[in-house]
């Protein structure tokens, strides 16, 4: 019995035991990143988009293809007497039964139709031609907006774990405040030290917490930011890898404008939305051409429906023939079409050349921004050196009473500056080539 007992215990309690371990799984970038690439909302907009432009692409062809309706129709009538023979009044004659009599019946009809556009000035082909630049320019959008997606994963990867590094500075400077604080208790105890320098120390131990508290908070609303754009619920348990490591080498500059202006997708793709244009005007000029085409009509009309497919010699009448129509006036309307399809080529020119200027610009901003970043980097990791040096000495002054509690306070904070303005650089030299590989069109290779 005792046996069963325990048993039946642990059976119970499994459920519970196995729904309280939560799953702590490490997520690395290239994780985020491919769960981002499901999940992404404005990612999947984009998809969404780019196959539309592709259905449009493939209904383009619509207009050289023949088109083919056919129609069947049944009714049932009833003809009550006339005295009527068509527009003649002849009153009732009992020669004539219709006169006198109901007349009831049915009719039952079929009918074929084929039209084949022959000549529509061109308006077919250009048609293709601009849904094929239209569908060019959405997939380099498509492209855009995933590389983008890559890039807001990676940037935000990167914040949360500078913030969490922040965070880890913040507390070690509380650490730093609490030892400080008991070793002033201690000296004030044995009479070294006036209790003024308690109250400081306490107060530096506040703000302390404070600042740790105020880091928590950003470090928090970093993680919900990348749970958002992996698609994920915001408060979502996250966990990322801290052990990273980037590349951040870089080329010659002109080499890099150069590289950004042949592949940076959102670039291509408004290339390809100017071309659009170009049709787009070409497409509007061909409503003053005439149109042509060709169009075939049979159709069969009898009182019962097996003679819709018996007797196919009787009943019948077809028609073969070209139709030209020619729109002459329309109130301006054509005309106001072109100007304004010539006015959007123009915009999407001027729209293109503006993003060629502006991503040059970037190019150039991002490198010298980087340069700088990885210099800063290398005066800072000297300066926390020196700072971790002086905060020593600054305790060891203040120990032996050749120094002030201001003084250790000062090297304190500098020194917790020093770590802070070092892991900031550290991770937006990581981010701001992030950038730069975006601008590159460098990121959407790998996945």
């Amino acid at each position: 019995m005792k046996f069963w007992r325990i048993f039946l215990t642990v059976l119970l309690l499994f459920p519970v035991m196995a729904w309280s371990q939560p799953e702590n799984k490490v997520l690395t970038l290239d994780d985020c990143i491919k769960i981002a690439l499901t999940n992404n909302f404005d990612l999947n907009l984009a998809k969404v988009n780019n196959k539309i432009s592709h259905k449009t692409y493939l209904q383009s062809y619509s207009d050289i293809l023949p088109t083919v309706n056919f129609s069947y129709d049944q009714n049932k009538y009833e003809r009550g007497p006339t005295s009527y023979i068509g527009s003649d009044y002849i009153g009732e004659n009992p020669a004539l039964p219709f006169t006198y009599q109901v007349t009831t019946g049915r009719n039952y009809s079929a009918d074929v139709q084929v039209r084949q556009n022959i000549f529509d000035g061109g308006r077919w082909y250009l048609n293709i031609k601009k849904s094929q630049l239209d569908k060019q320019s959405s997939d380099y959008s498509y492209l855009s907006a995933k590389q983008t997606a890559i890039v807001t994963i990676r940037q935000l990867y990167l914040d949360l774990l500078k913030q969490e590094k922040l965070l880890e500075v913040d507390s070690q400077a509380v650490e730093r405040s609490k030892e400080q604080l008991d070793r002033v208790r201690s000296m004030y105890e044995v009479g070294s030290v006036a209790q003024i320098d308690v109250y400081r120390s306490e107060v530096n131990l506040g703000n302390d917490q404070i600042t740790y508290l105020n880091q928590q908070n950003i470090e928090k609303e970093a993680r919900r930011s990348l749970n958002i754009a992996m698609g994920n619920q915001p408060d979502a348990p996250l966990q990322i890898d801290a052990n990273i490591k980037f590349e951040k080498e870089v080329g010659e500059l002109d080499q890099m404008v150069q590289e950004a202006l042949n592949n940076n997708p959102q670039l291509k793709a408004q290339q390809f939305s100017a071309y659009s244009a170009k049709y787009g005007v070409r497409v509007a000029q061909s409503a003053f051409l005439p149109n042509l085409s060709g169009y075939f009509y049979y159709t069969r009309r009898v009182p019962k429906f097996k003679g819709l497919y018996n007797q196919l010699d009787r009943e019948y009448s077809w028609y073969i023939g070209l139709s030209l129509s020619w729109n002459l006036f329309n109130g301006m309307s054509d005309y106001l079409g072109v100007q304004k399809a010539v006015l959007n080529r123009r915009y999407s020119n001027e729209q293109y050349q503006y993003s060629r200027l502006n991503l040059k610009s970037k190019v150039t901003t991002l490198y010298n921004n980087l340069n700088a970043l990885n210099k800063i980097i290398s005066i800072n990791q000297t300066n926390l050196e020196s700072a971790k040096e002086d905060y020593r000495l600054a305790q060891e002054r203040y120990r032996l009473g050749s120094g002030t509690l201001l003084d250790l306070r000062d090297a304190q904070v500098k020194l917790a500056t020093a770590e802070q303005i070092l892991v900031t650089a550290e991770f937006n030299s990581y981010i701001t080539f992030a950038e730069l590989q975006q601008t590159l069109g460098a990121l959407t290779d790998k996945y």
